[in-house]
C-alpha cells in the first residue's frame, strides 16, 4: 500500500521513529521509506497475524515484541520510557492517579505525538505533564463549588482563557438570548492552577535532585572505606 507523502505527513511527523509508530498502529510489520522521493511505501508480512497487545497508557495497539505485560496490563516500550523519566526527575507518577483515564490516555498520546528524535526529552515531558495536571486540576475544583451560567464573551472579559471557557458544554440562555458556558463562581483561573502545578513540579525537581545528590555521596563514601 503505497500512501503519499503529504497524506502521512498530515498525520505524524516527518522522521523514522514516528513513522515506525504509525506503522504498528496500522498492524503492519515491515516498512520501508523514502523521505527523499517524497513517498512512504508500506508492507505487511506474509501470513502477518501476530496478536496485537492493546497499552494501558496510551491505549495504541502493539506487537507484543514492542513493550512488555505487566500482569493483567501491558505497556508498550515508548510509555514505560515516559514513566522512567517522569520517576527520574519527579520521584514519582503518583499525580496520575489525579488524572480521568481520557487525561491519561491523551498525555501519553500527545508525548509520542510531538516532534522529537529518537531520544525522548524531558523539558518535552514535562510541558505536557504540567498542562495536563493543570486541567485535572481546574477540573476537580469546578466540580465542588457553585457555578454561573455567562456568555463566552463576558467570560472572556473577566480574563479567563478561550480554550478553558470551552472546556465547559454551552447551553442556550432566554435570559441572554444566546449561548453561555456554567463555570464555577469561584473557579481557580487556569493562570493561577498552572502556577501552582509548576510550583509543585519545581519543588519535585529539587527533591529528587537532592536525593541523587545524598545516594551519589553515600555511595562515594561507601567506596572510599571499601
Amino acid at each position: 500500500m503505497f500512501l503519499s507523502k503529504d497524506s502521512l505527513l498530515s498525520n505524524v511527523v516527518c522522521g523514522f521513529f514516528c513513522a515506525a509508530v504509525l506503522v504498528r498502529r496500522a498492524g503492519c510489520y515491515t516498512f520501508l521509506i523514502f523521505r527523499t522521493v517524497g513517498t512512504f511505501s508500506i508492507t505487511t508480512t506474509a501470513g502477518g497475524s501476530e496478536e496485537k497487545k492493546v497499552c494501558k497508557c496510551c491505549g495504541y495497539s502493539y506487537a507484543e515484541a514492542d513493550g512488555r505485560q505487566h500482569g493483567k496490563f501491558f505497556l508498550c516500550s515508548q510509555c514505560k520510557n515516559i514513566e522512567q523519566l517522569v520517576r527520574r526527575n519527579l520521584g514519582t507518577t503518583t499525580g496520575m492517579s489525579e488524572w480521568s483515564q481520557a487525561e491519561t490516555l491523551d498525555f501519553f498520546r500527545t508525548v509520542q505525538d510531538k516532534p522529537h528524535d529518537s531520544r525522548l526529552k524531558w523539558s518535552t515531558i514535562r510541558a505536557s505533564w504540567i498542562k495536563k495536571s493543570t486541567e485535572a486540576t481546574t477540573r476537580k475544583f469546578s466540580s465542588t463549588v457553585e457555578k454561573q451560567r455567562l456568555p463566552k464573551s463576558v467570560w472572556l472579559q473577566r480574563g479567563f482563557q478561550e480554550e478553558v471557557v470551552d472546556r465547559f458544554e454551552p447551553k442556550w440562555s432566554d435570559e441572554y438570548g444566546t449561548y453561555v458556558h456554567e463555570l464555577p463562581v469561584a473557579t481557580l483561573r487556569w493562570e493561577e492552577a498552572h502556577e501552582s502545578v509548576e510550583a509543585k513540579i519545581l519543588e519535585q525537581e529539587k527533591m529528587q535532585r537532592r536525593r541523587k545528590a545524598t545516594k551519589a555521596m553515600v555511595t562515594k563514601s561507601y567506596m572510599c572505606l571499601t
